[in-house]
């Protein structure tokens, strides 16, 4: 970027923040009629539509676009302007917007003991069933296709019946 048209950019800019429109036009024109680069002749275009009537702020956005499609902030604009988004729900990048502090809340750790030893019962590595670490005991939480019951991992479940004839594994 060249000294000139950055001081030219720098003062157009500036006027076009002041609502000073004719003095905005002017140096951001003068601008465009230097032939910039591409970042130079997108940043006039930008604040040339941010000053413009709306029907001039789509053109110069859509000749904006069609050199730099890339750039965020006429999409953004052009999308308001033509009533696909609502300027209401954009979020300001620029703006930090706190949440309200609320009062902690407590939370509840669960515990799960084995019913047989008193061990400290872990999920086994896929995630389907409880394990003790000492005596080895599986207690399924639940299979996938079965809807999501609450157990209480506390008090002792009954076991599963073991049959003498265990049918093969699918």
């Amino acid at each position: 970027m060249s000294d000139g048209t950055r001081d030219l950019l720098v003062r157009g800019r500036a006027a076009a923040k002041a609502a000073e429109v004719q003095e905005a036009r002017f140096y951001l024109e003068w601008v465009l009629r230097l032939d910039p680069p591409l970042a130079e002749r997108s940043e006039a275009l930008f604040w040339l539509s941010e000053i413009a009537d709306p029907a001039s702020a789509v053109l110069l956005l859509q000749d904006l676009l069609n050199q730099d499609p890339t750039d965020m902030r006429a999409r953004k604009k052009l999308a308001i302007l033509q009533g696909k988004l609502n300027a209401q729900d954009v979020i300001d990048p620029n703006q930090f917007q706190p949440r309200p502090i609320t009062a902690p809340q407590k939370t509840q750790a669960d515990r799960f003991t084995c019913p047989q030893c008193g061990g400290r019962m872990t999920y086994s590595p896929d995630g389907q069933s409880l394990t003790c670490e000492y005596c080895e005991i599986h207690a399924p939480t639940r299979s996938p296709s079965a809807p999501a019951m609450e157990h209480d991992f506390v008090t002792p479940w009954p076991r599963p019946a073991v049959s003498a004839n265990p049918s093969p594994p699918r």
